[in-house]
């Protein structure tokens, strides 16, 4: 089933708002890490930062896909 141009600028906004969320929530899980390390001179590069700051690079890549998307059909409509 197509959805109409209406349903999907409101299914992407749906994702957009939950990428939003996961954003939020890797941003969070950084803060965590760097908090750790607020005394130290620099903050060692752990498995756990890497994989931390590729989720959230993911996440930010993938919200700026769908508000493209997002934007392109609002102006359609």
């Amino acid at each position: 089933m197509k959805l109409s141009k209406k349903q999907e600028l409101l299914a992407l906004g749906s994702a957009l708002y939950l990428m939003g969320i996961e954003i939020e929530g890797n941003r969070s899980k950084l803060q965590e890490i760097l908090d750790r390390h607020a005394r130290d001179e620099s903050i060692p590069v752990t498995q756990e930062l890497l994989e931390g700051v590729t989720a959230f690079e993911n996440a930010n890549r993938e919200f700026a896909r769908l508000e493209k998307r997002f934007l392109k059909l609002k102006m359609e409509l």
